[in-house]
């Protein structure tokens, strides 16, 4: 979903709202209500939107803060634990180093699995 407009109807019954996607697609709904409309458009925004709450890694963050505890994510998520039990390296897939230092992409993790075949 790229966003979602609300438009003014032609009558009191009508409640119309637009979602339309990152591909250019259009969807036009009508609600009963503008009540309604409301709460729908509010469900959707949860998904698009979603909170940090319930999400495994911000809630060990939180509960980390709460209690006044130095955060340490290497705890929360062991890369090596993972790729050992994900049975890597193997002989098409390998571990890469390139983005040790956050310079290649400073959203992905330092430690990628890349093709075996990649230099």
């Amino acid at each position: 979903v790229w966003r979602i407009k609300i438009s003014k109807g032609n009558s009191k019954n009508q409640n119309p709202f637009l979602i339309e996607t990152k591909d250019g697609r259009q969807l036009i709904f009508n609600a009963e209500s503008q009540i309604i409309r409301r709460d729908i458009i509010e469900e959707i925004n949860k998904f698009i939107y979603p909170s940090n709450e319930g999400i495994f890694c911000f809630m060990h963050l939180h509960q980390h803060q709460i209690l006044g505890l130095p955060v340490n994510l290497e705890s929360v998520l062991n890369s090596h634990e993972e790729f050992t039990r994900l049975k890597l390296p193997s002989e098409t897939l390998r571990i890469s180093t390139i983005n040790s230092k956050y310079e290649i992409c400073s959203s992905y993790p330092p430690l990628l699995v890349v093709p075996a075949q990649i230099t």
